[in-house]
């Protein structure tokens, strides 16, 4: 090991002022290292681009899923004197913060009732939303509004969703 170290330094001394490489043996030629003048790379015009912001390709992909459900309270009853409440609950899944609403609309088609909520955890978090519209001792039974009624989900404002449901006299 120190004799292959001894070689190496001797190689390296014999090294000229003139930076031409020492010969290693007779078949060898000595070759001159010449200074090169730098590489210059031709100037580039800035251009600028419009950003666009898209999503992240590195966030994992959430599908949405929005799934309604309408329950009579108590199930399955649609007679108006046996109608305590109508439950909506909105399950949701791949949206972040944001407001769910529901109008439950008379059969006349007037909004009678309107009921909002809001999103708070991510995307990527399971919620639920639950809203009900009481029937029973209201001004529905006091004046007998029977026929079709729609609980109209909305998102951010926009309808995404149109539920019926029958009160029978």
């Amino acid at each position: 090991m120190r004799w292959a170290f001894c070689v190496g330094a001797l190689a390296l001394a014999a090294c000229t002022a003139e930076r031409v490489s020492p010969r290693v043996d007779e078949g060898t030629l000595p070759v001159q290292v010449l200074d090169e003048a730098p590489v210059v790379f031709p100037e580039v015009p800035f251009v600028e681009a419009p950003v666009r912001l898209g999503r992240n390709p590195f966030e994992p992909r959430v599908a949405v899923s929005i799934v309604p459900t309408l329950v009579s309270d108590p199930p399955q009853t649609t007679a108006l004197f046996d109608l305590r409440e109508v439950h909506l609950t909105v399950d949701v899944l791949g949206i972040n913060p944001s407001e769910f609403a529901v109008e439950f609309t008379s059969p006349e088609g007037q909004v009678f009732d309107r009921q909002a909520q809001v999103l708070t955890k991510t995307k990527y978090d399971r919620q639920q939303v639950a809203f009900s519209m009481p029937v029973a001792a209201t001004h529905i039974s006091a004046m007998q509004m029977t026929g079709t009624w729609n609980a109209r989900l909305f998102h951010q404002g926009t309808l995404i969703a149109t539920l019926p449901f029958e009160v029978t006299p």
